[in-house]
């Protein structure tokens, strides 16, 4: 199990096979550890909309 604390309103998860990726926009969104894209993807959407706030 690991944890990223991106900032603070960003944070992901890796337990066993699986990606969490927890967002104020989305909450948690699961992905399997092979979309790494993805996840990478909806940090940097969800970051990019924090900061045009």
């Amino acid at each position: 199990m690991a944890v990223l604390s991106v900032r603070a309103a960003i944070t992901v998860w890796v337990r066993s096979s699986t990606i969490s990726l927890i967002t104020p926009l989305t909450g948690t969104v699961r992905y399997p550890l092979v979309d790494v894209a993805d996840v990478v993807e909806g940090i940097v959407r969800c970051n990019e909309d924090l900061d045009a706030c």
